[in-house]
């Protein structure tokens, strides 16, 4: 419907037409109009956002793996909260490392996002004040 709405105005002449196959991508052919609708070139980077569910999600993973390792030690080991700590921040980093290191490798995408550890880090540091307070 919207689609319609925007060429309403639009003479046929002018509209896009389907590109034209000669073995060159179709990302790389000229159809006009808006690139919205082509799909991104198989070499391309995934999009990856600041925002978003999947950094929501590495900052709830890393806070609640900060937090639960803090706890494993403190109350089932029996460690000193300020000896439990370092380790707890440590293990959910190396979790979040080598995460990103299995996307890159052996991951889908192929894609090791910086993006991700900086929600990671955000999320380890809100576990650190949370034991802290």
């Amino acid at each position: 419907m919207c689609l319609f709405a925007f060429f309403a105005d639009v003479p046929a002449h002018a509209q896009p037409t389907a590109p034209i196959e000669t073995g060159a991508s179709v990302a790389a052919t000229p159809v006009g109009g808006s690139d919205a609708f082509r799909p991104p070139a198989p070499d391309a980077p995934p999009a990856d956002p600041w925002l978003g569910m999947d950094k929501a999600k590495h900052v709830g993973g890393s806070l609640l793996l900060t937090l639960s390792t803090q706890y494993v030690l403190v109350a089932k080991a029996h460690w000193a909260e300020t000896d439990a700590l370092p380790v707890s921040a440590a293990t959910a980093a190396t979790v979040g490392i080598a995460k990103e290191v299995y996307d890159r490798y052996a991951g889908p995408t192929a894609f090791f996002s910086t993006r991700d550890l900086v929600a990671d880090a955000v999320g380890i540091a809100l576990g650190v004040v949370v034991v802290l307070l």
